[in-house]
């Protein structure tokens, strides 16, 4: 009887999705992207600069050619169920997507744009394997969002957190691939 309560205590507890393996990641941990927009290329640096309970704030560095660096702060949180990021201004938000939806599975949808007029849809792929510059990832959660003249996809990977982000359509075709991955401690 004791071994048939510790299975279904693990197993309601393996039930209860958070993806924080997503996004909760310790200060100072830093994502090396490189990103290719058509001939153009950049890098762009994100660093954990600041945990809270249910927030991480991100500051994200781009440099690229003759330009000088700019310098964004971001958000990642989980709000009503979703996995979200968000551009940081005066400590707030600014025009969130909803990157994944907490528990979701293949073939799933939700709306991806939390605040703005405009409805995106993105759906859950599924999962894969997937190889960028800092290696080969297993089990990577493709998410894409539909933006109506294009399409955005987003690559989470489990204590690794984004690995990759891809836009193509309308014109646009950009990409952003993790180079190098250091956890903070």
């Amino acid at each position: 009887m004791l071994t048939i309560t510790a299975l279904a205590m693990l197993w309601v507890a393996q039930d209860k999705d958070t993806a924080e393996e997503f996004y909760k990641f310790p200060v100072g941990t830093t994502w090396r992207f490189a990103q290719t927009s058509g001939e153009a290329e950049k890098k762009i640096v994100l660093k954990v600069i600041k945990q809270e309970a249910e927030k991480v704030h991100l500051e994200s560095t781009e440099t690229g050619g003759d330009e000088a660096p700019e310098v964004d702060f971001l958000e990642w949180y989980v709000k009503d169920g979703m996995l979200s990021m968000a551009q940081e201004k005066d400590g707030e938000p600014v025009e969130p997507f909803n990157l994944l939806k907490i528990g979701s599975k293949k073939g799933d949808k939700w709306r991806a744009s939390a605040d703005m007029p405009e409805t995106f849809e993105a759906t859950h792929m599924g999962t894969l394997e997937l190889k960028v510059p800092a290696g080969t990832y297993k089990d990577a959660v493709h998410v894409q969002i539909d933006l109506g003249e294009g399409k955005l996809s987003f690559y989470l990977v489990p204590r690794v957190g984004l690995v990759k982000m891809e836009m193509l359509g309308g014109g646009l075709e950009e990409k952003m691939e993790l180079a190098e991955f250091t956890p903070g401690k």
